[in-house]
């Protein structure tokens, strides 16, 4: 044995090496705690990670879903609007339809006045006829 090995300044040497061994141990536990939490912590941010994507494919998809909502009614609006222009030719055929009826009717009042008024006057004409014949026979009744 080294004569100076129990000396009174090498003995704080060996005594404080339990207490280093004892900090490291302890150091180590430490470590391997914070290593643990950090891993917690990386799981759950990943956790937190996947969820807003999930959240931000949800909201892609909702966003499509509107677009596609929202060209429905634009090809929606377009149809109505192309009936309602049809309607407006069907109407406007309609009054054209309608005034046509009219100015044939008016056409055909004129016409049966027209017969009327050539009617009164064959009627007439009759009745001239009818009188021109009786003064004809007058006549050659009296030159007789």
């Amino acid at each position: 044995m080294d004569p100076e090995h129990n000396a009174p300044g090498n003995a704080s040497r060996t005594t404080l090496k339990i207490p280093l061994q004892e900090d490291l141990e302890w150091d180590n536990k430490d470590l391997r705690w914070e290593n643990r939490e950090m891993e917690r912590e990386k799981e759950k941010m990943e956790r937190e990670k996947e969820e807003m994507e999930r959240e931000k494919e949800e909201m892609e998809w909702e966003k499509k879903e509107m677009e596609w909502e929202k060209e429905e009614m634009e090809r929606e609006k377009e149809e109505m609007e192309r009936e309602k222009e049809e309607m407006e030719r069907v109407k406007e055929e309609m009054e054209r339809d309608k005034e046509k009826m009219e100015r044939e009717k008016e056409e055909m009042e004129r016409a049966m006045e027209k017969m009327e008024r050539e009617k009164e006057e064959i009627v007439q004409m009759e009745r001239e006829i009818e009188a021109l014949k009786r003064q004809l026979q007058q006549q050659q009744q009296q030159g007789k």
